[in-house]
C-alpha cells in the first residue's frame, strides 16, 4: 500500500504530469465505502485534484439517466506515437490498439461527457456529498 502511495505522489507530484480528464458517475460519490472519515478524505482529495490546472473532473449526475459507460470503466490514454484505451471489467481489463477500436472508446468517452456537469457543477455536487460525511 505504501509503495503504491509514493508512485502515485511521483505521478501527480510530476511537473510535467500530463492533462488529466475524469468523467465520474455521481454512484462513486454516493456509495459509502470506508466509514465516514474515508469518505471525506476521498472526496476532499477529488476536490483537490478538481483545482489542478491539468485536471477537468466531471461527475454525471443521476439525473442524466442512463448511459453508454454504465457498463464498465474506460480510459483512452493519448500518447506521442499513439493512443490506447483500457476497458475495466470483473475480473480484470483488456487492452485495447486497434486506432478504429480507441476511436470508438474515444467516442464514448465524448458521449458520456454530454450527460456530465460542468467542472463548477461537479465541484459543487463533491462539496454536497462531502457536507455529508464531515
Amino acid at each position: 500500500m505504501a509503495e503504491r502511495a509514493e508512485r502515485k505522489a511521483a505521478i501527480l507530484d510530476r511537473e510535467d504530469f500530463p492533462d488529466l480528464w475524469v468523467i465520474m458517475d455521481e454512484s462513486v460519490l454516493a456509495r459509502f465505502v470506508g466509514g465516514k472519515s474515508v469518505m471525506a478524505v476521498q472526496l476532499q482529495h477529488l476536490l483537490k485534484m478538481a483545482d489542478e490546472s491539468h485536471v477537468s473532473l466531471r461527475i454525471v449526475p443521476f439525473s442524466s439517466g442512463a448511459n453508454v459507460g454504465l457498463d464498465g470503466s474506460l480510459q483512452v490514454m493519448r500518447l506521442e506515437t499513439r493512443d490506447v484505451a483500457y476497458v475495466g471489467a470483473q475480473g480484470g481489463g483488456r487492452l485495447i490498439e486497434s486506432p478504429s477500436d480507441v476511436r470508438q472508446i474515444g467516442d464514448k468517452f465524448e458521449r458520456i461527457g454530454v450527460k456530465a456537469l460542468s467542472e463548477d457543477g461537479s465541484r459543487e455536487i463533491i462539496k454536497r456529498y462531502l457536507e455529508m460525511y464531515t
